[in-house]
């Protein structure tokens, strides 16, 4: 099976791009090592939500600081 991923579209993007420009909060870019089998199988889900992985991971942290 092999993995492919579906850009987001032009809406979708500038749906984001306006969210962040209302916020107007600087971001940060984060960078971490996971092992193949966590990156395969997060890879799928994404697909298989039509999300990112971006925002798989920042949804995961919001529910976490929430605590």
């Amino acid at each position: 099976m092999a993995l492919t991923t579906k850009n987001p579209s032009r809406a979708t993007i500038k749906e984001k791009l306006i969210d962040e420009e209302t916020t107007k909060e600087k971001l940060h870019r984060i960078n971490i090592d996971v092992g193949d089998k966590m990156y395969k199988n997060l890879k799928i889900r994404a697909v298989q939500e039509n999300r990112t992985v971006a925002d798989i991971t920042r949804s995961l942290w919001h529910d976490y600081l929430s605590k």
